[in-house]
This record gives C-alpha cells, structure tokens and sequence, in this order.
C-alpha cells in the first residue's frame, strides 16, 4: 500500500510545486475554507446513500464534517504532514461507513468545486495559474491515493502475491493458473475492458490524471463485478496498462449488465482543470463479452484481444458480443498469423512474377511480384489468403522487406530492366520506408525501374505524413501505384491530392465487365478520370478476351491489364 510520499515521489511533485501551491494560501481564508466544506456537506448528504446514512445515525454532524474538510484542505500548505492528515481522513471516512464510490465521487465534486472557485478568484491574476495548475496536480496524485488505498479493497486479493500495485486486482501472470481451475463452469462469461485512448489523457492532462482515471474504473469494475472466481480466487485481473478482464457467472442477460455499466460509469466523468476552464475528462471504455466454452486461456486472450481490435475500428465505446462466427474467424487469423511466424523463421517467404500488359500493343509494362510461401509437402500459399489477418500484428513490414530483397536479388541476378510492381504495406511505410531506397542501392537497380503499390483495403489515408513521405520515393525516382482501387476504403480525392503515377482498378469490379453494366459504368468513370490526371490504369483480373476487348472499347487511352488470359503467376527458382 503506497502512502501519499511515495506517490509524490513516484510522480516527482517537487519541493518546486510545493512552493507554488503555497503561493495560493492567502486565498485559503477560513470563511473560503468553511463554505467549500458547507457546499460539500450539503452535496454528498442531498446525493450519496451512506453519507446520509452516517448523518442521521450520528456518526457524523455538519460541524464536524466541515472540520475535517478545514483539516484536508490545509493540508496542500504543510509538506511534512500532508501524508499522515491524508492516512487520517481515509480512516475517519473509513469508521464513518462511506462508501467507496460515493467516497470518490464526492472528492471529484470537491476537486471540480474548489478549482472553479479558484479560478474566478484569479481571473485577474494570470501569474497564479501556474500554481493553481501545481494544485491540479497535487490534487490528483491524492486522488491516486485514495482511491488505491480506500477504493481498493485488497483483503479478498491477498492470496496472491502476484498484485497489480496500482488497482490491487490480481495481475495477468495469475489468469493461467487460475482459469485452469475455474474455467469449467456454468454460465461463465469472459469481458474484456479497455480504455481507448488513455495515452491521450496521460499525455494531455498528465500521468496521475491517467492513473486516477485507470484506478477509477478499477474501482467502478469491482462495484459491479467483483465476485469470488472459486477456491476463494476473486475474479478481476489487470491484463495490462488500461484493460482489465472479468471471468463472470450470470444467468441474467449479461450484454444489459454490460451496458448498464458502461453507462453508470460515463455519467460520473472525472473533471480536470484546462486552460482556465473546469472540463469533464471523456473517458471512453469499449469492452468485448464472450461465453466460456472450453477454450484454453491462450485462445480465449486470443480471440478477445481480436475483437476488441474489431469493435475499435467502428466505435468509440461500446460492447461487442462474440458469437460463434467471430471465434472460427480469430481461430483462422490466429493460424494465418503463427503460418507467416514460422515462414519467416524457416525461411519458406518467395515470390512469384504476373506480368501487367498494354491491352492495346500486347507488350509487357510490368511484372507484379506476388508474394508466396512454401507450406509442407510443397504447397504454395497465395497471400490473398492471408494478407488481411496480419495486418493488424506488424507482421507485414517483415514479410514486406524479404519479399522485396528477394525480388530485387533476382531482378539484378537476371538483368530483367521491365519493372517490377511491389506491394508494400502501410506498416513499411510508417516504420522503415528509408529501407526500400537503401535496398535498390544495395542491389544496384534503379528506382526508376520500380513500382510501389499502394493497398488501398489497408486504409493509405491513415499513414502519417503520406504526402511527404510518397514525394521522398518520387523524387528517388520510384512510381506510386494505388492497388486495389475502388475496396473498402475508397476515397478519389486520394487520386488528386497525392503524387501517384497510376491506379490498379480491383479486379472485382473487371472479372463481370461484360455482364454487369454498373462495372462498366464505373471502370468508364476511372479511366476518364485517369486520362483528366495524365495517370496509368491498370485492370486486375483480365482472364477472358471477352474482358480485355470490352476494356479495348471504353477509350482510347491505354489501359494495362493483369490477369489469366496473359499468363499465370510465374514461381522463382532459387
């Protein structure tokens, strides 16, 4: 159990700040003192169930209440005391009966109602904003302290030694032993929590705002959901730094639970000094909820930690229910993903060559590089099949930079001058995109001979600083390439505001062409639009003559084609 010097320490409030705070004692008069505690009595005895309670059974009275309030505040002054009067008044809250919660909840009311004060008393003195943000700060490293050491209940944590120091619930090195123990139980439920954008709160308004806030929920979490797991085991974990898990019994509807909670804990925000002003903290909470059916702890983190990605991508906050459909689809990006793991380590990573041709002269404008791998008993495998599912664990950079070395060796090895179409992934881009300029040095070939395609499906919009970034390649003399035109994430503004050379029209939009008059529409509009901007287009998917003569006919303008009707994917030999 920490005490509040610890805690000054651990966020280094410092002989400095202590001295800043102390610049707003003329402010403290008694009369200012004694209406903050009057104000407060009268809040936490109108709204909270166990204030009211300790009143009436005379565990507590105005007089002395507001006494205690006095003692609190004069606290902030007195650097050598400040510990023990906060020990003090968390044991006299304690003996009073008050509730957890309510306990908090009211100190957060206290910490809104005092600061605002303090602003308008200052208003004409900005020189003391930087104390009363100082203040903020103490104010909030005791709000880490009481609720560590008042919220916190640690008495039904104390058979493990292996305890989250920050919220007391048992820490994820505990799950395994215990789930294996209590997992075959009925009507149990996994939820997984998590708080979005917390490295937000903490870089805006400070590490003990974010940490209040984490012990928050922590607090709100056990309200709702503490019960015993089994063998007096509790059943709240902290998995890491803002997400907690919950193994829950219920026969009631446990999506209500779920919402009804979210819900409680959103009407009660934490409020925050910020430029001058007194602002509710948005706290968004999401949380995945899933019955236990016999799967091991790896599977079930697993299969959570993926819809928690899921419902990350489509909401704010809310809660998403995996269903039997969800669990077979993290069951197949699980070993998609160990598939390209191993791959990596065992070297099985190749590549195959397609070639892309100008429909009109039939000459070859390019060769795609496709990547592949080499499972067991010789069968190769299409990234198609997995390219999507792992996307989302950075995987995509390393297979990115194998691919390329090899294809660029290979390029160079056999003196081939048509280019070479590359994908490569957001993840390069974002991490390492120095690598594709040192690797065509390092091989001797000229960017000018290379093409980068851009997956359109992994969202190209949200790479920071894509425009500098694609200019850097251009003027290496790489071409920019978007493939895979008109999927998912579709935005032709991309097309006029970025310094791209051409366009791989999705071949789903091409394989019907001569069927389906709304694909012919669109493929119409793509090559006017190519043609307005001086860009190539290429169509994916051309594997019937039929295809290729009904793209013949839309313009004048060439359009390369990729497909069948020109040729398989050619393998590499080594």
């Amino acid at each position: 159990m920490d005490t509040l010097k610890e805690l000054l320490e651990n966020y280094t409030f410092t002989d400095k700040e202590f001295k800043e705070v102390n610049k707003l004692k003329p402010l403290f008069s008694n009369e200012f003192v004694e209406i903050l505690g009057e104000n407060l009595e009268k809040y936490v005895t109108e709204h909270f169930y166990s204030f009211s309670q300790a009143a009436k059974s005379n565990k507590i009275n105005r007089e002395t209440f507001i006494e205690t309030v006095k003692k609190f505040v004069h606290a902030f002054f007195n650097k050598e005391q400040i510990s023990e009067i906060m020990e003090s008044i968390t044991s006299v809250n304690k003996k009073w009966g008050i509730e957890r919660l309510e306990f908090i909840e009211a100190y957060f009311y206290f910490i809104e109602n005092l600061l605002s004060n303090l602003y308008r008393k200052t208003k004409e003195n900005p020189k003391l904003q930087k104390s009363i943000k100082a203040l903020t700060r103490l104010l909030f490293i005791i709000a880490v302290y009481f609720l560590k050491n008042f919220c916190i209940n640690r008495d039904i944590f104390s058979k493990s030694i292996n305890i989250d120091p920050m919220t007391g619930f048992l820490s994820r090195y505990t799950i395994q032993k215990i789930y294996t123990k209590c997992s075959r139980r009925e009507n149990l439920y996994a939820i997984l929590f998590d708080i979005r954008n917390l490295s937000n709160i903490n870089t805006y308004f400070g590490y003990e705002v974010g940490d209040s806030v984490i012990v928050y929920l922590a607090t709100f979490i056990k309200e709702f959901f503490i019960q015993e797991f089994c063998s007096c085991y509790p059943n709240i974990f902290r998995l890491q730094g803002d997400q907690f898990i919950v193994f829950f019994r219920t026969t009631e509807n446990i999506e209500d639970k779920i919402q009804n909670f979210l819900n409680n804990f959103k009407s009660k925000p934490i409020k925050v000094a910020f430029n001058g002003n007194i602002l509710p903290i948005d706290i968004p909470v999401l949380a995945t909820v899933m019955k236990v059916e016999n799967e091991d702890i790896s599977s079930l983190l697993w299969t959570m930690e993926n819809a928690m990605r899921t419902i990350k991508k489509t909401k704010k906050e809310g809660c998403l229910t995996i269903d039997k459909n969800h669990k077979l689809k993290c069951k197949r990006r699980r070993k998609n993903v160990e598939l390209v793991i191993n791959a990596i380590k065992e070297n099985r990573v190749s590549f195959t060559l397609q070639k892309i041709v100008n429909l009109k002269t039939e000459q070859t404008f390019a060769y795609e590089v496709l990547t592949r791998i080499q499972h067991e008993n010789n069968i190769t495998i299409n990234a198609e099949s997995f390219i999507d599912d792992i996307s989302i664990y950075s995987l995509n950079e390393d297979l990115d930079k194998i691919v390329i070395e090899k294809a660029l060796k290979y390029k160079r090895r056999e003196n081939i001058k048509i280019p070479f179409s590359i994908n490569v992934s957001n993840a390069l881009l974002e991490g390492d995109i120095e690598f594709l300029e040192q690797a065509v040095k390092r091989h001797n070939i000229s960017p000018q001979e290379i093409i980068i395609e851009l997956m359109e499906r992994q969202n190209v919009a949200l790479i920071s600083d894509l425009t500098e970034k694609l200019n850097y390649l251009k003027n290496l003399g790489f071409k920019i390439f978007i493939d895979d035109f008109g999927v998912d994430y579709s935005n032709f503004h991309l097309i006029e505001s970025l310094p791209i050379d051409g366009i791989k029209i999705d071949g789903r939009f091409v394989k019907n062409i001569d069927k389906e008059i709304i694909d012919l529409e669109f493929i119409k509009f793509i090559v006017s639009l190519a043609e307005q901007l001086k860009i190539s287009v290429i169509a994916e998917y051309v594997e019937r003559k039929e295809i290729k003569e009904r793209l013949l006919q839309i313009s004048s303008y060439p359009i390369m084609g990729q497909g069948y009707l020109f040729g398989k994917p050619e393998a590499i030999l080594k």
